[in-house]
């Protein structure tokens, strides 16, 4: 399977690129029989508008997992961004969220849709985040707006 790494927002035309190790990541996450959700953070660089997505964390042993739930823990996570954050001289941000689905093509739940909107009007970061569903066959990414607006991307091909 080949995950697309090229995405464009048709109203606006914010790119985003995801790098071929990030989508190995999520390759190797896919939800076969019986295997729990799994999930973590982006990371990466804004480019203006636009975003390069070059690391997404692991899901550790303290996130909870089901088949159907995924639950992530801050404290692993941000100490994994904290490192790359000081490392880059604080240019490699948070600029998101991933988690994979057990289905063939993914689509955002109703669960999905509201924690990405509190996340993001939360925020003090008036940008977009990434947000990116793995399904077995394909990705389902797109950008959480401050004003809770969610926009899905299409794929550059």
């Amino acid at each position: 399977m080949q995950y697309v790494a090229d995405w464009i927002c048709p109203d606006t035309g914010v790119i985003v690129v995801i790098a071929p190790p990030v989508l190995d990541k999520f390759a190797s996450y896919v939800q076969g029989k019986n295997k729990y959700e799994a999930g973590g953070i982006l990371l990466g660089y804004r480019r203006g508008d636009h975003f390069e997505v070059i690391h997404a964390t692991e899901p550790s042993e303290i996130d909870k997992r089901s088949r159907f739930h995924f639950v992530r823990e801050a404290k692993y996570h941000s100490e994994i961004a904290s490192k790359l954050w000081a490392k880059s001289n604080g240019t490699i941000n948070y600029i998101g969220e991933w988690h994979t689905h057990p289905e063939e093509t993914p689509t955002p739940s109703s669960l999905d849709i509201n924690e990405w909107k509190k996340l993001t009007m939360k925020s003090s970061d008036q940008n977009p985040f990434v947000m990116t569903i793995v399904g077995a066959k394909e990705l389902w990414t797109g950008l959480s707006h401050p004003n809770g607006l969610i926009k899905k991307l299409i794929e550059v091909t």
